[in-house]
């Protein structure tokens, strides 16, 4: 049986008898808050305005130095995963990538973040690996 539920929560599932499609794996939860935690921004949880990160407020700034701004977006989320999710004790490996597709005759393309992270949990023999793309920064091509 696992300890966590899912998200988003299926309200269905409450009413019937097995609690199969409520609970999720420690690793799928984990996987699921780390998402939760990318992608909300910050203010947006009312209870909790530190609540997400700062990428967000970054998401349609051209950046003039794009090494300084991945570094700074890692900075972010890696201060907002530490900062929200107790259950890990080590972040192992912490990858952000920045890559621009040029899709031939396309009118309007984005930059393609690629966040990759290694954790290591407590009560959790084994690493948990975690991937996410999100793309930001529309540039429009005449």
């Amino acid at each position: 049986m696992a300890d966590f539920y899912s998200i988003p929560l299926s309200f269905i599932s409450l009413f019937e008898e097995s609690d199969q499609n409520l609970q999720v794996s420690t690793e799928n939860s984990l996987r699921q808050h780390i998402s939760l935690i990318i992608t909300t921004r910050l203010g947006d949880f009312r209870f909790d305005p530190s609540y997400g990160c700062k990428i967000w407020e970054v998401d349609f700034v051209v950046p003039s130095n794009l090494n300084t701004w991945k570094d700074e977006i890692k900075k972010s989320l890696e201060e907002a995963i530490l900062t929200h999710e107790k259950r890990i004790e080590q972040i192992e490996r912490f990858i952000v990538r920045v890559e621009r597709g040029d899709p031939e005759g396309a009118k309007r393309i984005n930059q393609q973040l690629e966040i990759e992270l290694t954790v290591h949990v407590k009560g959790v023999k084994e690493p948990i690996d975690y991937y996410e793309t999100l793309y930001f920064n529309p540039v429009s091509l005449v």
